[in-house]
């Protein structure tokens, strides 16, 4: 949980740096699994206590409480990177390809030392099986977050070398090199031989 926690915070810090909402999608993803394994061991710790004569079921029902929390933690954090999705739509920023590529691979390396360790209880505990497979998705998000940086890298490169685009879709103005004109050539201006 710790790694899981250190990745979401490193990506938010690339994601506010680059610009890349897949990078804080991703840190947003990986805080709801920490938030949930975090109120998951919570709700597994209050329901092994026994019951007493005022709560007769115990307290089982904090798991329930804390599903529903996680859900709800989800369902925000889902509303607001569709919102940023949406406003990105109308006026897109810039983004630095370079920099989500670099979260992306720490990102990438975390998930697999923590799917390393994860790796021998998978096959003897169900909980820790679950929480192998969490950690196998998150590695997908950043396998994504490294695509996407490269895919905008390649956009970027192939939009230079058409002349490109400038910040916000303009196109880049292009100024002759000193000599392509007549008159800037040794010797004189147009008509001088």
């Amino acid at each position: 949980m710790v790694i899981t926690v250190a990745i979401a915070a490193a990506e938010v810090a690339g994601g506010l740096i680059s610009g890349s909402l897949v990078l804080l999608a991703d840190a947003a993803h990986m805080t709801a699994d920490a938030a949930g394994v975090g109120l998951s061991l919570l709700a597994v710790f209050m329901a092994a206590r026994p019951a007493t004569g005022r709560r007769t079921f115990g307290y089982a029902r904090t798991e329930i409480l804390a599903a529903m929390a996680n859900a709800l933690l989800l369902l925000a954090m889902t509303t607001v990177i569709i919102g940023e999705g949406i406003r990105r739509l109308s006026g897109p920023p810039e983004v630095g390809p370079g920099i989500m590529i670099i979260f992306g691979v720490a990102a990438l390396a975390g998930n697999g030392m923590s799917l390393a360790l994860l790796h021998h209880g998978a096959a003897e505990s169900l909980n820790v099986r679950g929480a192998f497979l969490e950690v196998a998705s998150d590695t997908f998000g950043a396998a994504a977050v490294i695509v996407t940086g490269t895919v905008v890298a390649t956009d970027l490169a192939a939009a230079a070398g058409r002349g490109g685009c400038a910040a916000g879709g303009e196109p880049a103005q292009h100024r002759p090199h000193r000599g392509s004109r007549p008159h800037d050539r040794a010797g004189g201006g147009p008509g001088r031989t």
